[in-house]
């Protein structure tokens, strides 16, 4: 999901807009059909009891803020002028072939250059501290909106697979403001509003943000420490 800015006039006018485009898509967009929602029965194989838990969090899981803090090494990857324009490239390539977004893989985004990197930002993602930092090079102004969700979705591609992130089987949302009714959280998004995001685990395995546009106020991300439950 990306923040994007709005202009606050005639906004019901441009909500109601949106909602019928929404309404209006073709399923037949999703190269897998309903595979796309992640949602599936219980897996009862997989069940344990409470007592099979671990006791104590130990692992290339558990982290410290104060370990990166000042490590930005560490965590924060920034793009070469080459990574740039290999992304390009592939973003150029795949918009040129006339496919809906949803049908961007591994095999026709190629990254080669960045293969191996993103490889292991992969394993780091799901075996280690399960965070990492794509800082700044992707010229969002120049590429437009849609070349840049086009990258943004490419990257994705080379380190899972997507799934929709709602009832609406949208696979690539955008954090703005709706202007609905945040008290409704049965119904409402708070992505969707101008509320408060609260710490929480969707259904998959990582997600992602990509920002295009700064934000007029607040906007700040955060996660909570997976080895917490080791130090208390």
């Amino acid at each position: 999901m990306a923040p994007i800015a709005l202009d606050a006039g005639s906004q019901d006018d441009w909500v109601q807009s949106l909602k019928a485009r929404v309404k209006a898509a073709d399923l037949a967009i999703f190269p897998d059909g309903l595979k796309t929602s992640g949602q599936h029965p219980p897996l009862y194989d997989q069940i344990r009891p409470y007592s099979d838990f671990p006791k104590f969090i130990e692992g290339p899981t558990v982290w410290r803020p104060e370990d990166y803090a000042n490590n930005p090494e560490r965590w924060v990857h920034q793009f070469s002028a080459s990574d740039i324009e290999e992304i390009s490239r592939a973003a150029d390539n795949f918009i040129s072939s006339g496919l809906p977004i949803t049908g961007i893989t591994k095999e026709n985004f190629p990254l080669p250059s960045l293969e191996s990197d993103l490889a292991a930002m992969r394993r780091e993602l799901i075996n280690g501290k399960g965070f990492i930092l794509f800082k700044k090079g992707i010229p969002v102004n120049e590429w437009g909106n849609l070349k840049s969700a086009v990258a943004y979705f490419g990257l994705g591609s080379h380190i899972g697979y997507p799934i929709s992130q709602n009832r609406n089987g949208h696979i690539l949302g955008h954090v703005q403001n709706l202007y609905v009714d945040d008290t409704k959280i049965d119904s409402v998004r708070i992505y969707k509003t101008t509320a408060r995001q609260a710490f929480h685990a969707d259904e998959c395995t990582a997600t992602a943000s990509f920002g295009i546009d700064k934000c007029t106020a607040d906007g700040t991300n955060g996660f909570p420490l997976d080895g917490t439950h080791g130090t208390l």
